[in-house]
């Protein structure tokens, strides 16, 4: 394992980090390899539901086990998903308790019974394991002996502090029989970890005021019940891990858009060796061919096997690690081999389920090439494999709330009415009218698009507002030209008064926006690429597209994909001490991680 470049970088109160990790895992000269690769998936997660973008409000989700309940909220799209690591997920459990506690302190005012109080909201336990075990959980939580400085939590010292902690545990059953007894430090950690959803500051927890409406008084109710569902669900769940069998782990990184997205499908077998094509709801795996990092396993016939799938250019090694194209299909059984084949030259499909230890789709942003190892992807090939166009577009936030607003032209504050209703969530410019449209997803990348005032859901002043308020001064994003006969250059934009009304032509930038790739070099070895920091800042990041060029340019790979973004993203290096070496999850319960470990 080589840590090839680690850069550290201090933007104001946020930090920029990337890293790139080179591992050897097909061997080198005939010689075994030093590393294993393998997936990891939480079982809850293999038929999940996905996340669904319109651009006209939040991104939605049927939650697991909400009989047909839709949520909005990040934590809740990520119920039954696995931790990526024991602190994240004790962090994660404390600020779920935290959150309860404070809760059921503000409503235990207004009720005699609380959980008789959760009975206008039970729609939100509708799976019989959260229901069961509400009662005895909330219970335990207002028996917590909580005393509060501020905005710190504490505990009373006394005998009760233990007793009371072990009876939470048990109530909650947790998965991983962790003694809670010795939960006082986590609960007590000022900053538990969670964020806000789009990447946006995590505003400092403060005990809940008092409803001063029934309105309020039933989104209290509403925000107890999800937030014990959550506690509930995430204490069933334990922690990612390698494979019995595969040797000490030494790095992690994420896999988080596996079923939370279209096109992300896996092909993948579990510690009993039975196999699964993952796919999210809907996709249409027959109609489609997907781009992914495979783990072939040694067959008898392995070597004939290498012979066959070797294409032009190859070298000799026969690597057991690659990225290929395969095709998918769902009509037949996930153990027939003709569940997954392998696009070979001329088009020809070798059928090669039985031959796969597990198959992770990822956009693949470098390809191969005759004339070098390999060459950054075009956009506008993959632009239809991206759910969310943040990703490669800088689409500014029309309704961001007051702390991040940065108040020199918006005068007011969410809820606002986008689409011709209040919303409290982001919407981002831009972003309904691309959704919608192929073609127009192409030429914003390539040049200026013009959007009508009608298609963007807003008011002119509200677009003024958010195009204005980009960035600082002497960074904004984007700037009015108001020269009608010149071109515009990216982060330009103007008004156009046309018969029809108003209409908006903008040239969208690249965003720069945290991420996680994974190559194939010349040598065969894999390299592992992540960077985290400010979301939309050019001053320090990568573009998608510019990483991209970053590794075909520098470090000469063959073949690279997009694996994860924004707050899925972590790269942790085992046993280092130096917090340089870890770029930490901000949301922690990935739907899949990967996990590379020593060879015996």
């Amino acid at each position: 394992m080589n840590v090839h470049e680690d850069l550290t970088k201090r933007l104001g109160q946020q930090t920029m980090r990337y890293r790139v990790v080179e591992f050897d895992v097909n061997g080198d000269g005939g010689a075994p390899p030093r590393y294993q690769i393998a997936l990891s998936v939480s079982p809850a997660r293999i038929s999940g539901g996905k996340i669904r973008r319109t651009g006209q409000g939040a991104p939605s989700m049927f939650r697991l086990g909400g009989v047909g309940r839709t949520t909005t909220d990040a934590d809740e799209q990520r119920m039954g998903a696995l931790f990526e690591s024991p602190d994240s997920r004790r962090r994660f459990l404390a600020e779920a308790v935290l959150r309860v506690a404070d809760l059921a302190f503000v409503l235990g005012g207004m009720s005699d019974d609380l959980a008789r109080g959760l009975g206008a909201v039970d729609a939100e336990f509708a799976s019989g394991r959260l229901t069961a075990k509400l009662p005895a959980v909330l219970a335990a939580i207002v028996a917590l002996p909580i005393r509060r400085s501020g905005d710190r939590v504490h505990f009373e010292d006394s005998d009760r502090t233990d007793s009371a902690l072990h009876a939470l545990g048990r109530a909650l059953g947790d998965v991983t029989d962790e003694p809670w007894s010795g939960w006082r430090a986590p609960l007590e950690d000022d900053a538990p970890g969670l964020l806000a959803d789009d990447g946006e500051p995590r505003v400092e927890r403060r005990r809940p005021l008092p409803p001063r409406t029934a309105h309020d008084e039933q989104k209290a109710w509403a925000k107890l019940a999800k937030w014990l569902a959550i506690l509930i669900d995430g204490a069933s769940c334990g922690v990612h891990a390698a494979p019995i069998g595969e040797g000490e782990q030494q790095a992690r990184f994420g896999c988080g858009d596996l079923t939370m997205n279209d096109w992300h499908c896996a092909y993948w077998r579990d510690a009993d060796d039975a196999p699964f094509l993952i796919r999210p709801e809907g996709e249409p795996v027959a109609q489609r061919t997907y781009t992914c990092l495979v783990r072939w396993r040694q067959t008898d016939d392995w070597l004939d096997f290498c012979d066959l799938k070797r294409r032009p250019g190859d070298g000799t090694e026969r690597r057991r690690v690659e990225i290929r194209e395969l095709r998918f299909d769902h009509t037949v059984a996930a153990d027939d081999k003709r569940a997954v084949r392998l696009v070979l030259d001329g088009g020809r499909l070798e059928p090669v389920a039985h031959r796969i230890e597990f198959a992770v789709y990822g956009q693949r942003v470098v390809k191969p090439s005759t004339a070098r190892p390999g060459e950054a992807q075009a956009l506008d090939a993959i632009v239809d494999q991206f759910t969310d166009l943040r990703h490669i577009l800088l689409l500014p936030n029309l309704n961001p709330d007051a702390g991040n607003a940065r108040g020199r032209r918006f005068t007011d504050s969410r809820p606002r009415t986008l689409f011709s209703r209040q919303q409290t969530a982001n919407v981002w410019l831009g972003e309904a009218a691309l959704v919608a449209d192929p073609n127009l997803r192409r030429l914003a990348l390539l040049g200026p698009v013009k959007l009508p005032l009608g298609v963007t859901g807003a008011t002119r002043a509200l677009i003024d507002a958010a195009l204005y308020d980009t960035g600082p001064d002497a960074y904004r994003h984007y700037r009015l030209h108001d020269r009608p006969l010149d071109s515009l250059a990216p982060g330009q934009y103007r008004w156009l008064e046309e018969p029809d009304g108003p209409v908006l032509e903008i040239y969208f930038k690249p965003n720069f926006y945290p991420c996680t790739m994974l190559a194939i070099t010349k040598a065969g070895t894999l390299l592992s690429i992540a960077w985290s920091g400010p979301y939309s800042n050019d001053r320090a990041g990568w573009s998608i597209k510019g990483l991209a060029r970053e590794l075909a340019d520098n470090w000469k790979v063959e073949a690279a994909l997009l694996i994860d973004e924004g707050n899925d993203v972590f790269q942790v290096i085992a046993g280092a001490d130096d917090q340089n070496l870890r770029i930490t999850a901000r949301r922690p319960r990935p739907s899949a991680m990967f996990v590379v470990t020593a060879s015996g």
